[in-house]
């Protein structure tokens, strides 16, 4: 069951404390830098609609500069809008992208982490990120996921994770390095961080679910487990009278023992408990008696079936 599309909407929903550190990210992931012409462009896309519109309406409040969505299709809608000469290089400035790696040793990647790492964590899953659930027949788990392409931003971003209690692990898939963590207590503990507290609530809710099921399931096994041992018992005690009675032993069985015996062929279903309710006595006591009636009827050779 993915959840993404919940999360995204979620997420593009909300104010960002730091835009520029989100933009960061989410251009990092959803970015693309041409040059046509002589002039510059910034092309952004998402297959979710209400990131690129967030987006866009984030540059512009940062740049009062318009800009325009577009929407295209191959095998699947992706939305899109592009920035080109001063647009561009006005915006990949503002969120510190103009220079990767500056003279002056500013590490923008390296600020943001370390200052807003909430919004930039945000930026990084709404540009890349997926959520899976397990479904209702739970044929599968829970999968977090970051897909990145730079192996260096990933395993920066892995080891902030990890620092600030969400446990990732980094993996690389062909060209894309992978944080993920199929543990719900850890997809939970990210969508808290980036402020997913919606569908953080929603996905704790779906884990008492299953934890309720799950012990409803032991408890039922448990049950079943025990029901078929009495079956068991049962059958096998009422054999032991039978073999018994046939041979003419349970004359020098007492009265009390005979009772037993009398109410176990008249009750072939009932458990030792109930058997022990209905003559009064303890259930201890009935099975005692019932297990010694086995034990003779074997030791006068009744074979074990």
């Amino acid at each position: 069951m993915n959840i993404t599309s919940d999360i995204i909407a979620e997420l593009t929903d909300k104010d960002i404390g730091d835009k520029c550190a989100y933009l960061y990210a989410l251009l990092r992931q959803r970015g693309e830098i041409s040059y046509r012409a002589g002039k510059e462009y910034l092309t952004v896309d998402s297959m979710y609609g209400a990131v690129v519109s967030h987006a866009a309406g984030m540059i512009k409040d940062l740049l009062d500069c318009a800009v325009d969505i577009g929407r295209k299709s191959v095998d699947k809608p992706y939305y899109y809008f592009t920035l080109e000469g001063a647009a561009a290089d006005d915006t990949l400035c503002c969120v510190r992208m103009s220079q990767p790696d500056k003279t002056d040793g500013y590490d923008a990647e390296g600020y943001y982490i370390g200052h807003s790492f909430c919004d930039y964590a945000r930026g990084l899953f709404v540009g890349g990120g997926t959520l899976g659930a397990p479904s209702e027949d739970g044929d599968r788990g829970y999968l977090a996921e970051i897909r990145m392409w730079d192996p260096d931003s990933a395993a920066a971003a892995c080891e902030a994770f990890n620092r600030v209690g969400v446990a990732m692990e980094l993996t690389q898939r062909k060209t894309d390095s992978v944080l993920s963590t199929r543990k719900g207590e850890e997809a939970y503990n990210l969508l808290v961080l980036i402020g997913a507290t919606d569908s953080a609530l929603a996905l704790q809710n779906l884990m008492l679910e299953q934890d309720t099921r799950a012990l409803a399931n032991r408890r039922s096994n448990f049950e079943i487990h025990n029901l078929q041992k009495s079956v068991d018992s049962a059958v096998e005690q009422t054999e032991a009278i039978t073999y018994l009675a046939d041979r003419g032993l349970t004359a020098s069985f007492s009265e009390e023992d005979r009772s037993i015996l009398e109410c176990r062929m008249n009750n072939r279903t009932a458990s030792s408990a109930e058997i022990a309710a209905m003559l009064g006595l303890s259930k201890s006591k009935v099975f005692r008696r019932l297990q010694k009636a086995i034990d003779i009827a074997k030791s006068e050779g009744m074979r074990d079936e």
